[in-house]
């Protein structure tokens, strides 16, 4: 018998689904979707991150070092944080951009609009148990 392609057995598969009759056997079928999963797999975890990323890891934590510093209400614009984060100089206001954005997502960071000028503030972290004592505090007086 003669070496299936994948393109035969991806064919296979979709007509086993659609109920059409097929030539190849689903013992084929599940042989190769169990080796596309162990290629996909293996491909996953050989993931290291590029030295771009780790990069971007430092200037993270020092655009975070930066925010602590400051006053937990502090609003900086992302020309602001680029000239106050001395690690970051010589970095182009896109790129201190793109990390607010990463620490963003991360949850790190609030991004506040005011008057179409972007403004990014430390997020207050446990800010249930904040508001858990201030309403027992409330309840109290």
């Amino acid at each position: 018998m003669k070496k299936l392609t994948k393109k035969e057995i991806f064919n296979a598969i979709t007509d086993k689904l659609n109920g059409k009759e097929t030539t190849i056997t689903l013992e084929d079928m599940l042989t190769c979707i169990a080796h596309e999963i162990e290629l996909l797999d293996k491909k996953n975890t050989n993931k290291k991150p590029t030295k771009a990323q780790t990069e971007n890891e430092k200037y993270k934590a020092d655009i975070m070092a930066t925010f602590a510093e400051l006053a937990d209400d502090a609003k900086l614009t992302v020309t602001e944080v680029l000239k106050t984060t001395p690690s970051l100089a010589g970095q182009s206001t896109q790129k201190v951009s793109a990390l607010c954005k990463l620490l963003e997502n991360d949850g790190k960071l609030i991004k506040i609009t005011e008057k179409k000028v972007s403004y990014y503030q430390a997020a207050v972290e446990d800010t249930e148990e904040v508001e858990d004592t201030e309403s027992t505090e409330s309840a109290e007086d």
